[in-house]
């Protein structure tokens, strides 16, 4: 398990109405992915996860723009979704940060967190704003957890532009088993 923490990015959410998304974050989901497929990982292994329906349409659009058949295999869908089932890598895009530390009613109900991270069998990766996400009692204590065995990096300025992948895809065509 590993948090990504994009406080130093920095990735600030943005809302529609009532729709939240956080455009950096679902920048930094896709080069994670892309590089995950590159280092040879299927992509039907690989699952993506966020409470926010507005944050994954903006990380299926970015997928749609990077032609690759191992990403039509990655499975990305809401917590709710995700219940029963599960993949070998799960990455959740918690897309809250702003500057005053809400996580919002989703993020506060630990059910949806609880099946949030216990969908993967192999690896987890969490991404989202250490500082905004510390303000929920829920998420502070897991953080505090993390931090105590050094599962926490911190993303540097700008890491959203430091990969740009034309392909997500590996040099081996994807397989199921």
């Amino acid at each position: 398990m590993v948090f990504l923490n994009t406080d130093e990015v920095p990735a600030v959410e943005t809302r529609v109405g009532h729709l939240v998304c956080n455009e950096t974050e679902a920048i930094l989901v896709q080069q994670l992915i892309c590089a995950l497929l590159r280092a040879g990982v299927p992509g039907y292994l690989v699952g993506v996860i966020s409470p926010y329906r507005h944050q994954l349409k903006l990380i299926t659009r970015l997928f749609q723009q990077v032609s690759a058949i191992a990403c039509e295999d990655i499975e990305i869908n809401t917590v709710d979704k995700y219940q029963g089932r599960d993949k070998s890598c799960i990455v959740v895009s918690l897309a809250r940060s702003n500057a005053n530390s809400n996580v919002g009613d989703l993020l506060r109900d630990w059910r949806r967190v609880n099946v949030a991270i216990t969908r993967a069998k192999r690896k987890l990766v969490l991404i989202g704003s250490l500082k905004t996400l510390k303000s929920s009692l829920l998420f502070h204590e897991l953080l505090d957890l993390l931090q105590e065995r050094d599962w926490i990096q911190v993303l540097p300025q700008d890491a959203q532009r430091l990969f740009s992948f034309i392909t997500c895809a590996s040099q081996q065509p994807s397989q199921r088993q």
